[in-house]
C-alpha cells in the first residue's frame, strides 16, 4: 500500500471511504461502522479526508512512513487549519525518507 494518496482530498465521501476499505482490508462491517456514523455528512465539510466520526470527525492523514511502511493515520481534529500542519510535516517525512 502507498500511503501517497494524490486527489485523495478530491475524492468524495463514498469514493474515500471505498479507497480506505480496500487499502485497509476492512470488512463490509467495519466499513459499515464508519459509513452510518449520524453526523458524517457534515462532518465532511468540517475536516479534510473524513472518513467516519468519533465524537469529532475521523480523518485520514496521508503520505506518512513509519519504520519504512507507508501508512494511513487517523486523525480527529475539529478545525480544518489544526490539520494542515500535520500534512505539511506528513510530506517532509515521506519525501526525507526516500
Amino acid at each position: 500500500m502507498r500511503s501517497d494518496l494524490s486527489g485523495f482530498y478530491d475524492l468524495s465521501l463514498d469514493a474515500r471511504l471505498s479507497l480506505v476499505k480496500k487499502l485497509c482490508s476492512l470488512t463490509e462491517e467495519e466499513a459499515d461502522t464508519l459509513r452510518k456514523t449520524v453526523c458524517l455528512p457534515h462532518s465532511d465539510r468540517m475536516i479534510e479526508n473524513v472518513v467516519g466520526t468519533i465524537e469529532l470527525p475521523l480523518g485520514i492523514a496521508t503520505n506518512f512512513i513509519v519504520n519504512g511502511r507507508d501508512m494511513l493515520v487517523p486523525m480527529a481534529i475539529e478545525e480544518l487549519l489544526q490539520n494542515l500542519p500535520g500534512r505539511k510535516d506528513s510530506r517532509l517525512q515521506a519525501t526525507s525518507l526516500l
